[in-house]
């Protein structure tokens, strides 16, 4: 392994290298024990749960799934790579896709064009476009395979408690200036809705999650995405494009008006905010599209339990449009991928794509979304589902949403409701989403985390510090921003991808 590659990942190191007991390594392993990494994001945390025999029963296999919890997952991954010591397969988050990058052209990962085509007939380009995969700009090659398809152009929305906007006689809002109003009422009215004396913030987020969801509402609203930006056939990052001066200004509006959560520069665990949901003491907070329905969101189905008069009184709120009527966001392609290293032997790798392949047709997407028909769900003449709403103990006995990444049919439940469905078919339709380029290359290797951490701080500081000459400020990140790297980067997407949108 080259070191760039080492001390990348080593940096993101946290926690004790773990030993791969009958991993890639071992000569003599029966080929169809497979070792496979992956996110635990669901209620089981053994491997002893019904879905995993099942999967084990249909495909022949035996299957150890190493679960890491999903908070700390990129770490995980970063240290096990780094360590050299590597299961058969793992699931990877491509969000910096450079890593992928330098790994395939380390030759530490097994290229998989021909295991697609031998062996993943699921993986049509309707299951799986081919924008989802990632291929390597060095040899063309395919190194990753993709997990869910997003049948829609984003999975980052807005969640609103619609029973308050009802019960204040107010509507969805549909611009910055309708949802600061629609917060401010939440807040001159929060002890008619939550209490006297308790905690209520009208809009609540996190640290990672704020930057994603709000600020691409206003970027919208202000013709603009989140990544890069096609602007006369050139590529613009968002830092450099003069609406971001607005972006920043609204969002300073609602959070100097006490309107955004106070701790979301700081508060980096997701648990915590969403407890702050459970608690009631959010009227609109960052959510996901897919995360609406009790049946198919483990938080869902916490969320009704606790609070049952929100099931059903949830609403999302669209994304804001832009002076000509129009809304954008970043196309959300699947950044998940399944890696299969290359020390892994052969015939493991094919048993590996065997599984993938299963998990996509429609019987394993059935059989890893609700479990075995009969004892979890039935369909009627029609096809339609009914699923039985299942204890957070009987999740577990499932083994529900641990599978929930790898290689899905489909990213929208099966069971979403029809409401939750359109919205993400149509106003979220992948028609309105932009396809941001992501950067491989090596200004983005070299200069990638230096830029990500000035736009962070500075970004923070335009929000949330008071008494500041926000202009000056605004220019001074701009600046910044270019002569740590950003500039460089921009030439380097401008040379592979330039000259069309």
């Amino acid at each position: 392994m080259e070191k760039r590659v080492f001390w990348f990942l080593l940096a993101f190191s946290f926690i004790v290298v773990p030993v791969f007991a009958g991993g890639s390594r071992a000569s003599s392993a029966d080929m169809s024990e497979l070792h496979i990494m992956i996110r635990n994001i669901g209620d089981a945390t053994t491997n002893d749960n019904i879905i995993h025999r099942e999967l084990e029963r249909r495909t022949g296999l035996k299957l150890n799934f190493e679960l890491r919890a999903g908070a700390n997952y990129s770490e995980a991954t970063a240290t096990v790579i780094a360590s050299g010591n590597y299961p058969d397969a793992m699931e990877f988050d491509l969000s910096y896709p450079v890593e992928l990058q330098n790994m395939a052209d380390d030759g530490i990962l097994k290229p998989l064009d021909d295991l697609l085509t031998r062996y993943g007939p699921e993986f049509t380009p309707r299951v799986r476009p081919a924008n989802t995969y990632f291929n390597s700009t060095t040899d063309g090659k395919t190194y990753g395979v993709a997990s869910r398809n997003f049948d829609f152009g984003t999975n980052e929305v807005i969640a609103i408690q619609k029973n308050w906007l009802d019960r204040l006689g107010l509507q969805i809002p549909k611009t910055s200036d309708e949802y600061f109003n629609v917060l401010t009422a939440f807040e001159a009215n929060a002890e008619r809705l939550v209490g006297p004396n308790r905690r209520f913030v009208p809009h609540g987020s996190w640290s990672g999650k704020f930057e994603v969801t709000l600020l691409r509402y206003f970027m919208s609203e202000n013709q603009m995405i989140d990544g890069w930006n096609w602007v006369d056939g050139r590529l613009v990052h968002t830092v450099n494009m003069p609406a971001y001066r607005n972006v920043l200004q609204t969002a300073r509006r609602f959070y100097q008006a006490g309107l955004i959560e106070p701790e979301f520069p700081i508060m980096r665990s997701r648990d915590d905010a969403l407890n702050r949901v459970l608690g009631n003491q959010y009227g609109a907070w960052d959510w996901y599209a897919d995360s609406f329905d009790a049946e198919s969101s483990t938080f869902a189905l916490q969320l009704y339990t606790v609070l049952p008069e929100m099931r059903g009184n949830l609403a999302i709120v669209p994304y804001f449009q832009d002076v000509n009527g129009a809304f954008r966001f970043p196309q959300n392609i699947t950044r998940r991928h399944m890696i299969i290293f290359a020390k892994t032997p052969d015939e493991k790798a094919v048993n590996i794509m065997r599984l993938l392949n299963f998990i996509a047709s429609e019987e394993g997407f059935y059989l890893t979304e609700l479990g075995l028909e009969g004892d979890h769900y039935t369909r009627d003449n029609s096809g339609r589902i009914t699923v039985r709403e299942l204890s957070i103990e009987e999740r577990a006995s499932l083994g529900s949403w641990n599978y929930t990444w790898i290689a899905k049919r489909s990213y929208i439940p099966i069971v979403a409701s029809d409401y939750v469905r359109n919205f993400m078919l149509n106003e979220l339709s992948p028609a309105y989403g932009i396809e941001s380029p992501l950067s491989y290359g090596n200004a983005q290797s070299r200069h990638g985390s230096a830029v990500s951490q000035v736009l962070g701080q500075y970004r923070s500081q335009l929000i949330t510090q008071p008494n500041i000459n926000f202009d000056a400020l605004f220019n001074e990140m701009v600046a910044t921003w270019n002569s740590s790297g950003g500039a460089e980067i921009t030439r380097e997407q401008n040379e592979r991808y330039g000259g069309r949108p």
